[in-house]
């Protein structure tokens, strides 16, 4: 089977390094926009692998090639003109498509563990929904309800803002502190975090987006090492056993909508301490408290499990991407199963 592929290729950016990142859109009825400070080819030689090229492309030597051939202060740029006359060194045909095989695994099995790492979290997220707005939790039937400033809540319950029950940090990193492939995690206001090899916490919190052009603020649960971006809130419990990190995570994120029509800013939109203080959150007993903690708990063991098995393949694959393209291994003798990819 071939599966079309497109290339997209960063032209512009304000950090040198961040100039030739390539990526690969993948499929043949796929509609794909992009912008305009990025270069979008196909290959029209039938004697390059895609895939192949597109590791090539993001080996240390072709992207400090690259990064060698941009120009620019303010913004770095590459132009088409000089990536039209990159020289890049092809193994035969088949040696490509078997070191595409090999690299490609590694991302497969990092896709397949995202997938479940989403489910897992969308499991969590339902039990917290059916238990803490819906009130459909364990005993319920029995529990009676009263009014309060959010309306009717079970009966005990209390709504507290969310500024006397949780800590908030920023970062100190401006966005340029990104580096490709670095050991921790980097925590930015994009939906996915970044890396570096600084960190400047070690700690389980909550990370939230303090700004987004659209509104859309991106919100991570994490436990570890880790480095935040100035406009990214760190936000931790003040007190464990009243309510834990997991239950903020899911109470904030279900307010995600709320919080980005009252946002403030215009072609940008930001949240503001004063308005993330100001947030009403339900607390039930801290009996059901443990007990959506009990439930939660082996689901967050296993996304952690899965985060790590990720950084891991990631590290293992970074590691062979140089020996597999340099030739250091040899894989000519190697029987490998390869998928026809056509650009």
């Amino acid at each position: 089977m071939y599966i079309k592929a497109i290339f997209f290729f960063s032209r512009s950016s304000v950090k040198r390094e961040g100039v030739g990142v390539v990526s690969m859109a993948k499929g043949t009825n796929k509609e794909v926009v992009h912008c305009g400070f990025v270069i979008r080819f196909r290959l029209t030689q039938k004697d390059a692998s895609p895939v192949f090229l597109s590791y090539l492309l993001r080996s240390e030597y072709y992207r400090k090639v690259i990064i060698g051939i941009s120009s620019g202060s303010a913004i770095i740029n590459v132009s088409q003109d000089s990536l039209a006359s990159l020289k890049i060194n092809l193994p035969p045909l088949l040696t490509q498509k078997k070191i595409a095989s090999i690299l490609s695994a590694y991302d497969d099995l990092i896709e397949n563990n995202t997938r479940r790492i989403k489910i897992l979290e969308e499991m969590a997220q339902m039990l917290y929904r059916e238990w803490f707005v819906n009130f459909r939790f364990p005993n319920h039937e029995n529990v009676k309800m009263v009014e309060s400033e959010l309306g009717l809540i079970p009966e005990g319950w209390e709504v507290k803002k969310l500024g006397d029950l949780v800590s908030f940090e920023t970062g100190k990193l401006n966005s340029n502190a990104a580096i490709e492939n670095g050991i921790y995690p980097f925590f930015t206001c994009s939906k996915e975090p970044l890396r570096t090899d600084t960190y400047s916490f070690d700690t389980e919190c909550i990370l939230l987006a303090g700004n987004n052009a659209n509104g859309n603020f991106h919100i991570n649960y994490f436990n570890g090492k880790f480095d935040v971006y100035q406009r990214t809130y760190i936000i931790r419990t003040l007190d464990k056993n009243r309510a834990s990190n997991y239950y903020f995570y899911f109470a904030i994120k279900e307010q995600l909508q709320h919080l980005k029509s009252i946002s403030i800013g215009a072609a940008t939109k930001f949240l503001t301490m004063g308005i993330l203080n100001n947030i009403a959150i339900t607390l039930s007993s801290q009996d059901l408290q443990r007990k959506f903690s009990g439930c939660i708990d082996s689901l967050f063991s296993q996304i952690q499990v899965l985060q790590s098995k990720n950084a891991n393949l990631r590290k293992t694959r970074d590691l062979l991407l140089p020996k597999l393209i340099s030739g250091e291994i040899d894989v000519e003798k190697l029987d490998i199963e390869t998928i026809e990819i056509a650009a």
